[in-house]
């Protein structure tokens, strides 16, 4: 799984990746955990 973050221009410079299963902490607005293991 991969979120981008940051939008600036016509890019995203900040990345996560994680691999399905694990814990991705998003971004503010929302900052907690989403449980990729539920997306499986």
């Amino acid at each position: 799984m991969t979120l981008f973050s940051e939008p600036e221009n016509d890019d995203y410079p900040e990345l996560c990746t994680r691999p399905f299963g694990k814990s991705l902490t998003l971004p503010e607005p929302f900052a907690h955990g989403l449980e990729t293991s539920d997306f499986l």
